[in-house]
């Protein structure tokens, strides 16, 4: 390993045994990951893990999980920390990743953390997704990428790349940046908040940090192969905007 890394537990309310989820552990069972991937794990039953490598430069965040049944982006984002443990990557810039936000969810294979849908609610105190904001400030990151999936029987069912004009307009362009390299739909709206309120992505843009909504389509509660890689690409595409990888 040629970085060095620490995990911590950031909100210990939303803790859940991520392999009680049959998907996920099906799909585990044979990639080999390093065993930091299973601290992991192991750390989600207490709730939110972080995973990161902190040096100069820009300071990024990585989440995904905000909805506990969107599991190709999870398993994207686990992937991406099991190559950069694995010597994949070199980083310029500290680095924070969030591959299981809500961990509860996730092992009920649910959107919602109990009848929530919690990127309606990070600005409200209280809530996993206004935690990770809390921790961002407090953390001066750059920027945040929050990586979804969405099913393709919805009428939004297209591989996009979600931003907002003001107050960052520098949200527009990282998701330009994303969509050019991953052929993923640019969706700005004019004023972040303006048609969705609550969401990582929006209530980050307000606050001042610029952020990025990147969807895929994938059938929920399922894990797709096609649909992990393109998160993936779209991940890759997130962080070479900022020049954070070498």
């Amino acid at each position: 390993m040629s970085f060095s890394y620490k995990l911590t537990c950031l909100d210990t309310g939303v803790g859940g045994n991520i392999l009680d989820n049959f998907e996920i552990k099906d799909y585990i069972l044979d990639k080999g990951y390093n065993n930091v991937i299973w601290d992991i794990f192991d750390m989600s039953t207490e709730g939110s893990v972080v995973f990161s490598s902190e040096n100069d430069g820009k300071r990024l965040l990585l989440l995904s999980g905000v909805h506990g049944n969107e599991l190709s982006s999870q398993m994207a984002l686990l992937n991406f920390i099991d190559d950069l443990l694995n010597g994949v990557y070199d980083l310029s810039v500290s680095l924070y990743v969030v591959p299981f936000l809500v961990p509860y969810s996730i092992m009920m294979n649910s959107r919602y953390f109990g009848s929530l849908d919690l990127n309606r609610l990070a600005d409200t105190v209280g809530f996993a997704t206004n935690t990770i904001l809390d921790f961002s400030l407090e953390k001066n990151i750059s920027a945040i990428g929050d990586f979804h999936t969405t099913d393709p029987v919805s009428f939004l069912a297209k591989n996009s790349v979600y931003c907002s004009v003001t107050p960052s307009i520098e949200s527009c362009r990282i998701a330009e940046y994303i969509g050019n390299c991953t052929d993923s739909d640019i969706l700005p709206v004019h004023k972040a908040g303006s048609v969705i309120g609550g969401s990582v992505e929006d209530v980050a843009n307000l606050k001042g940090i610029p952020a990025v909504t990147c969807e895929v389509v994938s059938p929920i509660e399922i894990i797709q192969k096609k649909s992990v890689d393109l998160v993936y690409e779209q991940i890759i595409s997130f962080l070479k905007y900022f020049n954070a990888l070498s």
